[in-house]
């Protein structure tokens, strides 16, 4: 799994290591509500065929949210505040901003790896 920053920076999830997404560090805003240090993410793997998702936990001072498309009952939005955790997986979004927003989006990759994905980010 990669995170993809606004400005073309990856951060890459591999195995069992944690990966920090917040301002500098894959969001390139002077958006001071996105701590330097906004979340965390970890790459889950289960099963001998195993369905990657991403483990998260918010340890910013502020909330993000994560959009899941489609499911029963349609989109649905969650806000995650400091010290909650969740989980990502391909098609959903996330956004770490209120007063700037930009929704990254994750997608599965593949590219010399059997499995991985990768946020995106959706501003234009």
């Amino acid at each position: 799994m990669e995170i993809e920053g606004e400005d073309g920076s990856r951060i890459e999830l591999e195995g069992e290591s944690k990966a920090v997404f917040g301002r500098g560090n894959g969001f390139n805003a002077k958006d001071r509500t996105v701590s330097r240090q906004h979340v965390q993410f970890q790459l889950q793997r289960a099963g001998p065929q195993p369905e990657s998702t991403a483990l998260f936990e918010v340890v910013g001072k502020n909330p993000i949210w994560v959009r899941r498309v489609g499911g029963e009952t349609g989109d649905e939005v969650k806000i995650f505040r400091k010290l909650e955790r969740g989980e990502v997986a391909a098609g959903d979004w996330f956004c770490v901003s209120s007063r700037d927003p930009v929704w990254f989006k994750v997608e599965k990759k593949r590219i010399g790896r059997p499995e991985a994905y990768y946020f995106r980010n959706n501003k234009k």
